[in-house]
This record gives structure tokens, C-alpha cells and sequence, in this order.
């Protein structure tokens, strides 16, 4: 915690509390520094909190220059708030109007500080939330509201709250609504929505009846654009306080007041009618209902996020039924997949509200994987032992992950829709976050909540509502999916795609599979690259390793060997949380003459590999010449001695290091002439790096050593992350559709054997019927006839997923168009308000001049 203390203490003492511009800088630093090692897909939320008016000086602004006095024109220094031939403040050019000094000069650095931050995060609301909360009167928050208002609409907020508990209370709720629409924004209107008051874990046992509630049920599969079927009306009572919450519904008890059955007359075959049971509640029984967080855009909107709920949770139920079909040709005691039945309610008495229900869970809620790629595995599984004779065997905990495998795999599942182009496409849908209960008296996975993610195009970027991530939650799906028994039982394609040092699957603890994450920064992750040693091994040595502390706080973790590989020491900072460096202990000594050096004296020795050298034991992933293999080793040897003594009297180091920079410029010299330019410029960056003395040994990266970059190379290194990225998520499209294009040639290989079996015994019970000619006309008709069967069912089957979203599609399309359109009149009107404000403040500014 002293580490942690220390920078807001240097912050307080160089400005005390009231100066927005260094606390600006404070924040554009930190973002700077976290940008290499920020997830692309996170958000960033930054809280700015003022007591009153800012305290900033003329002085305080950087680049301001020397100004000259009105009275005397004589010449002052920019930290220099008086004259020093008269005394006459610098505000008295400014008329001493100090507010006026804030609007003109203040308030443009302040946005060209908030302007630089945006830019680190790509303009992006989903990466970056603002919220300035004043504490006080509202008067007295000019400054940090206009400085709000400069940042884009959906990024920037201003709350101001009185010094009461009410007032803060609802500043700090809508903080946290930000922290979780941040990832949630609303599809259709792009702006925060401000929570609903609720009592949460209070009231509970206290129920308000609605009577005459109406019930709708979705449309079966295949319908799914037509409007919800209303069952009927019932009476039911509603809890006043919610026991339970997620990221976008608060979740209230519900029961119905008297028995209530639902029937619907429909025809058989025969033309008679039979009376089939849709919808049965009884008074004892335990149901919820599941509300918006937060407050109605509309009605329509609210019930088109019902809807999708609605879609998404028949659409997982009815392919958990096909799953069911197809395990049950597998035989043995597989466990069967049961997705609850959802409906939706609308109330008007006595308040109007639009709810999602479901039957309550009757077991302990449980979750198996998430829809960003998480695979949970639980540490005793559910159906028997794991001793090594269970390594075969298909047990409760592998049919979640296998469903969610089989939903993306199989060719019957998908969706069709319409690209850019009007051209027909099929888009495959995977079924995660799977989570519900587990029954084992009947053997049965009861679930509910699921989320969908679908290839669907641009038309319907959240065709399952909020949470279908598309492409890219199926991408993180197939880089932690581990095969699993049931898998393979099914004929599913193995996941090609698995990358095993992205896999967020939480496995139990063992010295062969280290988990533990390791955030390493930038000097961290280069040396890493440099000495072949990969994270893998990082994390072992982070958790199995010998740890040291060492005299600046720093921890040291050394590992005797990991698979074979050789020794290896990782150095954390303090927390643990972030990787400093890491090196291989016991590498060649940096006076030894043998190991292509001048042979130059040092004022240390290391101590000689305990066991074979390290060279021959890890081979380094990138070719080094003998002499740059010397370099990296004495570098090696360098840093193990740095970290050995713990920082200690650090011009002491210094000398140390600077003894040895004269061997190092002999080794590269030689380079010079044995590997070329390059060779030697790498190495000229790696002496750089070591000139830093001190603060490359505190852990500094080589950029905060080459100094402040200037604003072009910022913004070419933004463009260059922007490409990077944007090139990184479409080899992920391509590699995904590379990997769905083999398994559907595989499929069709399977198909035509099937075929040319079948045409050949449609031939031979031909031969067998007639004669010899008769029989192979017959044959030959036969075999054309089975083709023409099979082909027709193949091609019915992705039919029928055709009419699962058509209608859909196409009456969304045109609401999506009328909602564009109506946005960008919202954005016309805004952009004329923001004008004639600007206009009217120059023309007052201009009064002032004058006067």
C-alpha cells in the first residue's frame, strides 16, 4: 500500500486539491502507459471529482510563454503571476476578471487535454466513460461543465450532488449504471438510461396483486417475426423488493393468485379437434418475473428487449431438443438439456409494467461457461469420480460444453439473412452461457438465460439482443473449447482453432498446468521474446518458484527447471500483478573470456550453471550470431545481479553498469562487422536501455527512457494499433470461415459415400427383380431416384432454418432505416443548438471587449 500512497502524495504536494490541469495530465499519463496492455474490447471509466471552482494560475498552464504587463510593457517570465517593475498581477491583462481568464485561456487546454485522452481510446464509447461529480452547489461547477459538455455526448456526464446522503447516493448509482451499460448500450438509442428506483433484498415478503395481467407467448420457430400470441388474462401478485440483480435485470418473486390453465383448440390429421394444454400455474408455485434496470425509452423498446430475450430462450429449447435427440442414439445415461418456458406479462393496474417471467430454479444455480469464452469446470464433477479409468468416459460436466460445441457445428443450425450486397447468406449461431440447475433425480440440466451469438451481418448486428457478440464471441468460444468425450461421440470437427495461452478455463491446480495470469509489461514481454522464455513458463515460475523480496519491494520468483526447459526468474513488482522482467539464472560470467567477449574484468562473477548450459536445454525463438548470443547473455547476467541486490545505492549501480558498457561496446563493434547494421542497432537499443542506470533497474519500459514522444508519433502509433487491430479481427473472420469451410466439405464427402451406397443397393435390388437389362434400368432409376431424395434432404434443411428469421429480418430492416434516419435529424438539431450557443458566447465576448 506505501507503493500506491506515494504518487497521489507527489501529486498533492507539487498542486494541492482544486487544480483540474495536472489532475488532466495525471490521467492522460496513466492512459498512455496502459495502452499497450489494455484489452481492446474493455472500457475505461474515469471519475473527476470537484468541491468548487478550479484553482489553476496562469502559471500553471504549460507553454504559456512570457507575457508582457499593460502598464509597464515590461517582460515577465511565464511562472511569474506579478510584475516585477510593478507589482500588477497577470490577471490585470485580462481586466483582472479571473472567470474570463478561465473561459478563454483555462477552458481550451482543458479540452485539448480531454480532446488527447479520447484519442488514446479510439473516440469510443464502449472504451471510454467520463463522469465529472461536483459536490456542492451547482454555481460553483461553470468550468467542469462546460469541460464536460466538449467531450461527445455518449462518452461525457456530469452529475452534481448537494452535500446530502440522497443526493449522493443517486450520483454514485448512476456512476455504477455507467460501469454496466458501458458494455450494454441500448441498440436502438445509443444513450445512457437513468435506473429505476428499486428496493433491493428489502420487502421481499411484501406482494402487490395486478389483476387481469395479460400473458403473451412467443411465436413458435420459423415465426419469429410475427408479433407475440397472447394466451389470456390472469391475477398475480409481485414482490415490492427485487432479491437478486444482473447486468441489465433486476429479478422479483411472482406467484399467481388462483389456478390458472391456458388451452388452445387445434385439428389432427383426421380433422378432429383436440384441446392441447399451452400454459398451467399453480397458486404454491415459486415463479419470477425480470424487469429493466433501467427507466422506459419507450413501450415499444421495452418489449423488443423482451422480445429477443423471448427468441433467444425458444430458440436454445427447441435446438436442446434436437441435442437430446441426437445423444439419444448414443445410448448410456446421458444427462438431458431442458430449457425453462419463458413468457411475457404486461400490467396496467395498478402501475403499467412490462416483465419477462419463468418458473423459479428448484436447485443451487449453477454455471457452466459464459459468453465471452470463460469455460467453467467444476472441481468434483457431477456425475462420478475422475480417478484416470474415468479418462474416456462421458460424465455431466462435458455435455454443457458439448452443446455449446454442437449448436455451432452442426449445419441445420444457423440463420439465414440478406448481406450488404442483397445477396443470400447462412450464418452459423453458437448457444453459450449456459447456466441453470442440475436435477439428478431425473437426470436433466434445467437452464435458463441463454445468450446466442450469430453470424447475421450487418442488418442485424444483435439479432439475440445485447449480448450477441456475433463473429467475434464465437472467436473466443473456439480459442478456449477443450474436445471432450461427448464430442468426439457426437462426429463433432475437433477445434482446430484452441489456443491454449488464451484459454480462460479455470483447471485445478498443478505444477504441469500453471493458471495464473501474468501481465507483463512492456520491457517484460521484450526480454520474454528475447530469451525464448514464454509465458507459460512465466506463470510457473510465478507461482511454484522460490520467492524473494527483494530491498525495493520488488518480488523475485526463481524455478529450479520447468518441463526440461531450464531455470528461469520472474521479478514482479510488489502486488505481484504486473511482470517487471524476466531472466535464466546461472548464464555465462561477463568476464569470461569464452563466452566471446574482450575479456574484460568485472567487479561481480556469476555463479556457473548448476546444470547443462541453458543454450543447448531452451533453443531461443529467434537465430542469434555467437556474438549476439554474448551480448544477450552478459545482459542476462547483468539483470540477475541488478535484482539479486535489490536496488541498494543506486550510483553505486551506476559505476557498476559503467564498467561494463565499455565490454559491451567491444561485443559491438564485432557485431558490426560479423551480423550487419541491424545486429548492431539492436543491440545500440539495448545499450540505451542500460545507460538509464536507475530507472531502467526501478523497471521503466525503453520508451519512458527515450523520453516525451511528440504528437505526430502519438497519433502514427494510434493509426498504427487501429490497423493492427482491424487486421488482427479480420484473419480471425477469415481463419473462422476457413475452419466452418473444411467441416462442411468434410460433411458433404460423408454425404456423396452415403448417396453412391444407397444408389448402389437401389441397383442391386433392381438386378435381383427382372432380368438382367430390366433390372439394371431399374437399378439405374432407383439410384437416381435415392440421389434426388437425399440431395432434396440436404437442401430442405437449411429451407426450413430459412423461414427461421426471414420476416424478421426484412421488417427490421426498414425500422432500422427510419431509426437512422431519425438520428441524424436528433444530430442536425443538436449541432445548430451547439452553434448558436458558440455564437451568442462570441458575441458576449466580444461586449466585454468593447466595454
Amino acid at each position: 500500500m506505501r507503493a500506491r500512497r506515494e504518487p497521489l502524495r507527489c501529486l498533492r504536494a507539487d498542486h494541492p486539491p482544486g487544480f483540474y490541469a495536472p489532475a488532466l495530465a495525471e490521467a492522460v499519463r496513466l492512459a498512455e502507459l496502459g495502452a499497450s496492455v489494455l484489452d481492446p474490447t474493455a472500457c475505461t471509466t474515469v471519475l473527476f471529482f470537484s468541491d468548487g471552482r478550479p484553482s489553476d494560475k496562469p502559471c500553471d498552464i504549460p507553454g504559456a510563454g512570457a507575457w508582457v504587463c499593460a502598464r509597464c510593457t515590461w517582460r515577465n517570465a511565464a511562472d511569474e503571476l506579478q510584475c516585477v517593475s510593478c507589482a500588477s498581477s497577470r490577471l490585470d491583462e485580462y481586466g483582472g476578471d479571473h472567470e474570463r481568464w478561465q473561459r478563454t485561456r483555462l477552458l481550451p487546454h482543458l479540452a485539448a487535454q480531454l480532446e488527447e485522452l479520447c484519442a488514446l481510446l479510439d473516440y469510443d464509447k464502449r472504451r471510454l466513460q467520463w463522469h465529472s461529480i461536483g459536490l456542492g452547489k451547482e454555481e460553483e461547477f461553470v468550468v467542469l461543465r462546460s469541460m464536460t459538455e466538449a467531450l461527445p455526448r455518449d462518452i461525457g456526464h456530469f452529475n452534481c450532488c448537494t452535500l446530502d446522503a440522497r443526493s449522493l447516493a443517486r450520483g454514485v448509482s448512476s456512476v455504477s449504471s455507467s460501469l454496466t451499460q458501458s458494455r450494454l448500450a441500448s441498440s436502438t438509442t445509443k444513450y445512457r438510461r437513468p435506473l429505476r428506483a428499486v428496493f433491493l433484498n428489502q420487502f421481499e415478503g411484501r406482494f402487490t396483486r395486478y389483476p387481469r395481467a395479460k400473458i403473451y407467448k412467443a411465436p413458435p420457430p420459423g415465426e419469429f417475426g410475427a408479433p407475440n400470441e397472447l394466451l389470456g388474462e390472469a391475477d398475480i401478485e409481485i414482490a415490492d423488493g427485487a432479491f437478486g440483480h444482473g447486468g441489465e435485470r433486476n429479478v422479483f418473486a411472482m406467484r399467481f393468485v388462483t389456478r390458472t390453465t391456458f388451452t388452445k383448440v387445434t385439428a389432427d390429421s383426421r380433422g378432429r379437434q383436440q384441446r392441447a394444454v399451452e400454459f398451467e400455474a399453480k397458486p404454491g408455485e415459486q415463479w419470477v418475473v425480470k424487469e429493466d434496470k433501467h427507466a422506459r425509452v419507450n413501450d415499444s423498446f421495452e418489449i423488443e428487449t423482451h422480445d429477443k430475450s423471448l427468441v433467444c430462450q425458444v430458440t436454445a429449447g427447441n435446438l436442446a431438443q434436437n441435442f437430446n435427440a441426437a445423444t439419444a442414439q448414443l445410448g448410456g445415461d446421458i444427462p438431458r438439456l431442458k430449457y425453462l418456458e419463458a413468457f411475457l406479462i404486461t400490467t396496467e393496474i395498478p402501475s403499467k409494467r412490462i416483465l419477462f417471467t419463468e418458473r423459479r430454479l428448484e436447485a443451487d444455480f449453477q454455471k457452466w461457461n459464459t459468453n465471452n469464452g470463460i469455460v467453467l469446470r467444476a472441481e468434483r464433477p457431477l456425475g462420478s469420480g475422475d480417478g484416470s479409468s474415468d479418462e474416456g468416459r462421458i460424465r455431466t460436466e462435458h455435455v454443457p460444453q458439448a452443446f455449446s460445441h454442437w449448436t455451432l457445428a452442426d449445419n441445420e443450425n444457423g440463420v439465414d439473412y440478406e448481406d450488404s450486397d442483397g445477396r443470400a447468406r447462412r450464418g452459423r449461431l453458437l448457444v453459450c452461457d449456459i447456466q441453470g440447475c442440475y436435477a439428478a433425480t431425473r437426470r436433466e440440466l434445467v437452464l435458463n438465460d441463454p445468450v446466442i451469438h450469430s453470424q447475421s451481418g450487418e442488418i442485424e448486428a444483435n439479432m439475440f439482443g445485447l449480448t450477441d457478440h456475433g463473429s467475434r464471441g464465437i472467436m473466443l468460444f473456439m480459442k478456449s473449447h477443450v474436445c471432450n468425450p461427448l464430442c468426439a461421440a457426437l462426429g463433432l470437427p475437433p477445434n482446430t482453432l484452441f489456443e491454449e495461452e488464451k484459454t480462460a478455463a479455470f483447471a485445478r491446480s498443478s505444477r504441469e498446468t500453471s493458471e495464473l495470469t501474468v501481465l507483463a509489461s512492456e520491457h517484460c514481454a521484450k526480454r520474454g521474446r528475447e530469451r525464448g522464455i514464454p509465458k507459460r513458463q512465466m506463470q510457473a515460475a510465478k507461482k511454484h518458484g522460490e520467492k524473494v523480496v527483494q530491498a525495493d519491494g520488488r518480488l523475485k520468483a526463481k524455478l529450479p527447471d520447468y518441463a526440461g526447459q531450464g531455470p528461469v526468474a520472474y521479478v514482479s513488482d510488489a502486488s505481484e500483478r504486473v511482470g517487471v522482467t524476466a531472466f535464466r539464472p546461472g548464464v555465462p560470467d561477463l568476464s569470461s573470456s569464452s563466452s566471446g567477449g574482450d575479456g574484460g574484468s568485472a567487479p561481480f562473477s556469476s555463479p556457473p550453471p548448476p546444470g547443462p548450459p541453458v543454450a543447448a536445454a531452451v533453443e531461443p525463438r529467434r537465430a542469434f550470431s555467437p556474438v549476439q548470443g554474448s551480448i544477450h547473455s552478459r545482459l542476462d547476467a547483468l539483470e540477475e545481479h541488478a535484482f539479486d541486490s535489490g536496488g541498494g545505492d543506486r550510483r553505486v549501480e551506476a559505476r557498476g553498469i559503467a564498467s561494463r558498457l565499455a565490454a559491451l561496446e567491444a561485443a559491438l563493434m564485432e557485431a558490426d562487422a560479423l551480423s550487419g547494421a541491424d545486429v548492431a542497432v539492436s543491440a545500440r537499443g539495448e545499450q540505451a536501455e542500460q545507460a538509464g542506470g536507475g530507472e531502467w533497474l526501478g523497471g521503466a519500459s525503453s520508451s519512458d527512457a527515450a523520453g516525451p514522444s511528440t504528437a505526430a508519433d502519438k497519433k502514427e502509433r494510434r493509426v498504427r494499433k487501429k490497423e493492427q487491430r482491424r487486421k488482427k479481427e479480420a484473419e480471425e473472420a477469415a481463419v473462422l470461415a476457413e475452419h466452418f469451410q473444411k467441416a462442411e466439405d468434410e460433411a458433404k464427402s460423408k454425404l456423396e459415400a452415403v448417396a453412391g451406397t444407397v444408389g448402389s443397393v437401389a441397383g442391386a435390388v433392381g438386378s435381383v427383380a427382372g432380368a438382367a437389362l430390366m433390372g439394371t434400368a431399374l437399378g439405374t432409376a432407383a439410384f437416381g431416384i435415392g440421389a434426388h431424395s437425399l440431395a432434396s434432404g440436404v437442401l430442405a434443411a437449411p429451407g426450413e432454418g430459412a423461414r427461421l428469421f426471414g420476416a424478421q429480418l426484412r421488417r427490421r430492416e426498414a425500422e432500422n432505416e427510419r431509426k437512422k434516419e431519425l438520428e441524424e435529424r436528433r444530430a442536425k438539431r443538436e449541432r445548430k443548438k451547439l452553434l448558436e450557443k458558440k455564437r451568442i458566447e462570441r458575441a458576449g465576448d466580444r461586449r466585454e471587449e468593447i466595454r
